[in-house]
């Protein structure tokens, strides 16, 4: 029998997703999405894949779709997942997303579970892999008898080693403003060797944590904005550390930290300028001092002042005024946002890269051990990235599991039943994409 999809939002995120259903003869995949037609020329007579004109501001429109289909899937962004989870409570379908489980979202689950409808969320990659990948390796440690002390899991959408050639060892993968306005909007909250631990924006890009990962290069961690809230959800309320962060290429920090001291990321205040202004320019207004802009910066940090960083602030124009803004004003982060769209943008031939790592500390037989599990998938083109195939694919395995009978629940979910995560990520590893573990030695 033929299973019905409805996915709403078609864009570089969904590319795996929908080539998996596509390729699949039991499933007809219809799209939302304006720029639909592009996904179509991909799979020119293919009757299994259609694009709908249906307008998600028109209920009427939505719910008809809707009612034709099994499921519905959302890949639009975050925000919009309650506005189609409302659709869905009033067509009595189930939805799955890859987002994290809003407020908003969370306060429909009574109604889910009245309507007998599974609104599964958070089964991308992070969140999603990373949640099933660390609950998988924290039953198996506690099965064996060990004793969780210490947690730790950073992930990363990076640039593959082949395409990395500026000297922050990035380049944008995913959505720019995202990473602009990365950590702002309150304190990181995590735990460290048995200590609550609060860091303000302005401290975030300086306690970091580094990591050596052999071949696969050297990284650099940040904590993420509430680690604390995933306690219960790996069962680790009596863990001396639990660290959650976002994983970046050596050296990125320190240079981050430098645009935020100075204010370059700020986004409430709008600025003005006469005309355009150049790079140098727009640097130079934040900076003190006199001399020339090199003299400037070394006399605003000191001692602190290394060559990475006046390399990273070279690769950015910052010292000249050859590149220009489009715009006279807005906030420093717009145009932080603009500069760097232009200098990190993706070539036509560059790959993406997904870095992820888990550390878990624990107790057994009387004696303290450090296990590391590591996940690196590299992306194919600028159409199937890294981070397309494991927010993707996650979502796609979760949604058949649920089609084919393999897993039912109702309410509001996120993928931390047993039954649903070994699913998924016994289907991942069938397409390489495989944790490898390590175990660390105590001196």
């Amino acid at each position: 029998m033929q299973r019905k999809i409805l996915l709403f939002g078609a864009g570089k995120s969904a590319s795996y997703l929908i080539d998996f259903f596509v390729q699949q003869e039991n499933y007809l995949l219809s799209m939302v999405d304006p720029a639909g037609e592009q996904v179509l020329n991909r799979y020119p007579g293919n009757e299994r894949l259609q694009l709908l004109e249906v307008n998600i501001n028109e209920s009427a429109q939505v719910l008809e779709a809707m009612k034709q289909h099994d499921l519905v899937i959302s890949m639009l962004p975050a925000a919009m997942h309650p506005l189609i989870a409302r659709y869905c409570l009033q067509a009595e379908k189930s939805l799955f997303t890859a987002s994290y489980v809003s407020e908003e979202m969370r306060s429909l689950d009574a109604e889910a579970k009245s309507k007998g409808l599974l609104f599964m969320n958070e089964v991308g990659l992070d969140p999603g892999i990373d949640h099933m990948s660390a609950l998988l390796l924290l039953d198996t440690l506690r099965k064996d008898g060990a004793k969780i002390t210490g947690f730790y899991s950073y992930t990363g959408g990076l640039i593959a080693p082949e395409s990395d050639t500026n000297p922050w060892h990035y380049k944008f993968t995913w959505n720019p403003r995202n990473v602009v306005l990365a950590a702002q909007g309150g304190l990181a909250q995590l735990k460290e060797n048995g200590r609550y631990r609060f860091l303000s924006y302005n401290q975030v890009f300086r306690q970091i944590k580094q990591f050596d990962l052999g071949d696969w290069g050297r990284f650099e961690g940040y904590a993420n904005r509430d680690s604390l809230a995933y306690r219960s959800l790996y069962g680790l309320e009596d863990a001396e550390t639990m660290i959650r962060g976002t994983l970046r290429g050596e050296h990125f920090c320190s240079g981050w930290d430098f645009l935020v001291q100075l204010g370059l990321t700020e986004n409430h205040t709008v600025i003005h300028f006469d005309q355009e202004p150049g790079a140098a320019e727009f640097l130079e207004s934040f900076l003190p001092g006199h001399g020339s802009m090199q003299e400037k910066i070394q006399t605003y940090l000191g001692d602190n002042t290394t060559n990475s960083l006046m390399s990273q602030l070279a690769q950015l124009g910052l010292y000249d005024n050859q590149y220009r803004f489009k715009r006279k004003s807005g906030t420093p982060a717009e145009f932080l946002q603009e500069l760097l769209e232009d200098k990190w943008k993706l070539e036509a031939h560059d790959k993406d890269m997904i870095v992820m790592l888990h550390r878990v500390n624990y107790h057994l037989n009387g004696k303290t051990r450090t296990v590391e599990s590591r996940l690196r998938v590299i992306g194919h083109d600028q159409t199937f990235t890294a981070m397309a195939q494991t927010v993707g694919l996650p979502l796609a395995y979760a949604a058949e599991a649920y089609l084919n009978g393999a897993y039912h629940a109702s309410g509001v979910h996120v993928p931390n039943d047993p039954a649903l995560y070994a699913y998924i990520l016994q289907r991942l590893s069938s397409d390489g994409i495989v944790f490898e573990e390590h175990e660390i030695s105590h001196l």
